[in-house]
């Protein structure tokens, strides 16, 4: 996926598996985006009013673009060609402990 929103006892998260170059994009926005807490690759907020909503939408406008442009090849995912997460550093998928995993 590339934008996920899940809603958690007491708070909201949206996740961008997105970055631009080596950089996650929401570490990129997180200054902009209103009164929440930010993670590599998570944002998290309390009350949709804490969000600058405008900001939220150009993220996940811009993920769209990077992940539109990794899937043709046109190199519009930044400088190295990288992505998401797994192509700039990031842990990529984990697995739950206790599974196998497919064979």
């Amino acid at each position: 996926f590339i934008v996920g929103l899940a809603r958690q006892k007491s708070y909201y998260s949206v996740y961008v598996n997105a970055a631009d170059g080596r950089r996650y994009l929401t570490e990129a926005y997180a200054g902009r985006l209103g009164k929440v807490k930010a993670g590599k690759s998570s944002i998290s907020f309390r009350r949709l009013a804490d969000v600058e909503l405008e900001v939220l939408l150009e993220l996940v406008r811009r993920a769209g673009v990077l992940m539109r442009g990794a899937a043709s090849g046109d190199g519009a995912a930044g400088d190295d060609g990288a992505a998401g997460p797994a192509a700039s550093g990031g842990r990529g998928r984990r697995r739950r402990a206790g599974r196998r995993p497919r064979s």
